[in-house]
């Protein structure tokens, strides 16, 4: 299978899976409610959603122990050339890709300059979020943790982004920090509410910050505040189910 026809396969589930299986869907949620809604979606929201398949790829080898995991799973259904059958050697996304099964994409929302979960807005900030955000934001962080108490094979990516308004330098560096204390703040919210400890999803959690490179829409358009947000992406690992309609020899 060459790797554009990953990609559109894995966009093409993401779409139909998103909100087949997540219970918040079915909330307000002002981002998804753009998505599903809208006729004509913005454009660089469906660049930014083709793209989730890659960020996943991108996080999951820069976590170690979460592509040991995965590896130690997949080995020995890997139809690959020799070089690339070693755990020490990163498996390229043609390969990894096939096996990882995305089930759901949510949304958090975060205040003007905040890093805080459902905080305030932070010293260079004007936009708080409104109620309604926030209790969308608290039935998201709920309704994933119940999931990853009752399936224990999934695995939860935080992708933490940033409403970028300069461009500058120290801007870049900062709004890469702040995306990442994002994504950490979400992890904490999902693992105090599913309990176990602190230690509980080091093995299925992990965050990535990327500042202000993800746009969702223009920094000083009306949907701005979009930009300010975590992704929430749930995953699953297929072996032999996602083998049966995939010939040997194949990718």
């Amino acid at each position: 299978m060459k790797y554009s026809k990953v990609v559109i396969s894995l966009f093409t589930a993401v779409i139909i899976l998103t909100c087949a299986f997540f219970p918040a869907c079915n909330l307000e949620n002002p981002i998804m409610e753009k998505w599903w809604v809208e006729e004509e979606p913005d454009y660089e929201y469906v660049a930014i959603i083709k793209d989730v398949p890659l960020l996943v790829y991108e996080t999951i080898i820069e976590e170690r122990i979460i592509y040991d995991i995965i590896y130690n799973t997949i080995y020995e259904y890997i139809e690959t050339p020799p070089e690339y059958v070693y755990i020490d050697n990163i498996l390229p996304p043609e390969v990894l890709l096939q096996f990882i099964n995305i089930q759901n994409i949510e949304f958090i929302l975060f205040a003007g300059d905040s890093s805080e979960f459902n905080g305030d807005h932070g010293a260079g900030g004007t936009t708080d979020l409104k109620p309604e955000e926030k209790k969308t934001n608290n039935n998201i962080v709920d309704a994933a943790a119940a999931m990853l108490k009752e399936d224990q094979e999934l695995f939860i990516i935080l992708h933490g982004h940033a409403n970028p308004v300069s461009g500058n330098k120290d801007e870049i560096e900062s709004l890469t920090e702040m995306s990442l204390l994002r994504a950490d703040a979400v992890a904490d919210k999902i693992l105090d509410i599913y309990g176990e400890g602190e230690d509980a999803l080091d093995s299925r959690m992990t965050t990535k910050g990327y500042g202000g490179t993800n746009q969702i829409s223009g920094s000083n358009t009306t949907y701005a505040g979009l930009n300010r947000r975590v992704e929430i992406i749930l995953f699953r690992v297929e072996t032999e189910s996602s083998l049966k309609d995939t010939k040997k020899g194949e990718m």
